[in-house]
């Protein structure tokens, strides 16, 4: 009778852990499910990263209420509210010890610093795309500014010349003029020569 007894209580025990390390897991998932689902919409996480979290919670969330059923149980405590604060005090050091043994509370912060280095990167790509945008811009004018001067100083040689050429013109009909009222004057002389030799003769 008594192995029955001990039979019964034992599968009973077993019973409840299973159902209370399931319902906890369940409850658990959900509850990180729910949080990551905002982390992953405001871009803070990404997915995989989300349903790894969600799976730590989820075990982590079925394995305190397991132990915690297991070890309260079998005890048999009468007053109700010393059975549950007894089942909170277990759960909760089960829980926290397998926080301490996966870390997820460490692993949040790292996530997070790898997507905000990722988004830093595509922030610098981008600043280099438009910058790569923005010289064959810039390499334009730098050629049209040689273009501008090669044309001005055609325009200064141009007007140069003109102005050489005219300066010639002017020196050229300057000493032409000057030179028609001296051969006017040596022609007067001989005239003038002829007539007095002529007087003499």
């Amino acid at each position: 009778m008594t192995k029955s007894v001990n039979t019964t209580q034992k599968n009973s025990v077993l019973a409840a852990t299973v159902v209370m390390g399931t319902a906890g897991a369940v409850t658990g998932g959900v509850i990180a499910a729910a949080k990551n689902i905002c982390e992953v919409k405001q871009n803070n996480i990404k997915t995989n990263q989300a349903v790894n979290n969600v799976f730590k919670e989820s075990a982590g969330t079925g394995i305190a209420m397991a132990t915690a059923t297991a070890v309260i149980t079998p005890i048999g405590i009468r007053n109700p509210i010393i059975g549950i604060l007894g089942f909170t005090c277990v759960a909760t050091g089960t829980k926290y010890l397998w926080n301490s043994m996966v870390s997820s509370e460490k692993s949040i912060p790292q996530e997070q610093q790898t997507v905000l280095a990722e988004k830093s990167a595509k922030i610098e790509e981008e600043k280099r795309e438009q910058e790569t945008e923005q010289t064959p811009d810039t390499s334009a004018k730098k050629n049209a500014q040689p273009e501008k001067t090669a044309a001005e100083s055609e325009i200064k040689t141009t007007m140069s010349q003109k102005s050489e050429d005219s300066e010639s013109d002017t020196k050229t009909t300057i000493s032409q003029k000057s030179d028609v009222p001296e051969s006017g004057t040596k022609a007067a002389k001989y005239k003038k020569s002829n007539a007095s030799e002529k007087k003499d003769k």
